[in-house]
């Protein structure tokens, strides 16, 4: 459930990565003392649904059970902004895999999951295939986008690469934020 490319939290959020580095990076603050807390509480919550033997992710997004975790993570983040925002690999990191997560999301949103109507015992022998992830159920034949044939790769690829404004877009926001914080004020 953590690493698995068809249900594993870090290939489809790229963020939880980062917001457990922050977490891990903040738990002896005595400013934040709510998150030695509410990381036992992800720990717990990931333990819990990676143990469930009935459930390989079933007829919808199975990552939406992580929706939690992602939140508590991205409070952690929260108080690392000014860290993130003053070093360009940091920030590169940071907006490419907001971007990355967003664009996934939204492909579980959007479209069939890829197998979803498999039972039990196919969608756990399946659960270390990489064709079942999303993104590169896009261009398979049988695919999301299979009955638009060559074309499947046009548009595949621009969907993908909508990561991209994104990802700048929260480059510029998070640089444009530091920037300001640095100029002072003339009141």
């Amino acid at each position: 459930m953590l690493v698995g490319p068809t249900r594993g939290l870090l290939w489809f959020s790229p963020v939880a990565v980062i917001g457990a580095w922050a977490a891990a990076r903040a738990i002896n603050d005595p400013k934040r003392r709510w998150l030695p807390y509410f990381s036992a509480a992800c720990a717990s919550l990931i333990i819990f649904i990676s143990f469930r033997t009935t459930w390989a992710g079933g007829l919808t997004f199975g990552t939406r059970y992580f929706s939690l975790v992602i939140m508590i993570l991205l409070a952690a983040l929260a108080d690392e902004e000014d860290w993130i925002s003053r070093n360009t690999h940091r920030l590169n990191l940071w907006s490419a895999a907001l971007g990355i997560s967003i664009v996934v999301h939204a492909l579980g949103a959007f479209f069939l999951y890829p197998g979803e109507f498999y039972n039990q015992i196919t969608q756990e022998s399946q659960a270390w295939s990489f064709q079942f992830h999303p993104a590169v159920d896009l261009f398979r034949v049988d695919g999301s986008l299979g009955a638009l044939g060559a074309f499947r790769f046009l548009l595949g690829g621009l969907i993908l690469g909508a990561a991209i404004p994104i990802a700048f877009w929260n480059k510029r926001f998070l640089s444009g934020r530091d920037a300001e914080s640095k100029t002072p004020s003339s009141s």
